[in-house]
């Protein structure tokens, strides 16, 4: 999922990915394959033990998967006038709407 995903989308070193369900099994693949591109991973999760893991794993820009108007606008103070190269989304229609 995550190389067919991430390999027809081709993003370059520093490209914005946002990872939702970034705990999951496939978003933590994901957040290794957009690091072994050199992509820079925003990744959201539901509860605090996910957000904890993820910082364990190096992962410092989170927003939360509960709300989608808490992730809209979270994610565009986090990612301001800059854009997402891709989202891969695993989660509710409210999500695909605000991911870009």
């Amino acid at each position: 999922t995550v190389h067919m995903s991430l390999l027809g989308a081709r993003p370059k070193g520093g490209n914005q990915v946002l990872l939702h369900a970034g705990a999951g099994g496939v978003g933590l693949a994901a957040l290794e394959y957009g690091r072994l591109l050199g992509s820079r991973i925003v990744a959201n999760a539901g509860r605090p033990f996910k957000h904890a893991y993820l910082r364990r794993l190096g992962l410092a820009r989170m927003l939360s998967s509960r709300d989608g108007a808490a992730f809209a606008l979270g994610a565009a103070r986090l990612l301001g006038a800059r854009r997402l190269r891709l989202a891969l989304n695993s989660l509710s229609a409210d999500f695909i709407a605000c991911s870009f």
